[in-house]
């Protein structure tokens, strides 16, 4: 990823990338749901980590997530890939 990190103070509207692959959810970062480059990178970046992680033989699972709504924005799983989800 290129694009430098905002600062938590300044994203406008956070979204957590969070991981499971042993049952629970793990937050890993946290992002801004405003910046389509910034969200288009984390998803290219964990969706090749999951696609490794399956190749070898393990299940990772991938969640966009906005707390501000307490809802999920997109899911990745191995062989679906990303998928928006709409609620």
């Amino acid at each position: 990823m290129n694009t430098p990190q905002k600062p938590i103070r300044s994203i406008r509207r956070p979204a957590r990338l969070e991981l499971n692959n042993a049952g629970a959810w793990r937050i890993l970062m946290t992002i801004d749901a405003t910046d389509p480059q910034q969200v288009a990178d984390v998803k290219r970046v964990a969706a090749e980590m999951g696609q490794v992680y399956a190749d070898l033989g393990g299940r990772m699972v991938w969640r966009l997530y906005a707390p501000i709504d307490q809802k999920v924005q997109a899911y990745w799983e191995p062989g679906s890939g990303w998928r928006d989800v709409t609620c």
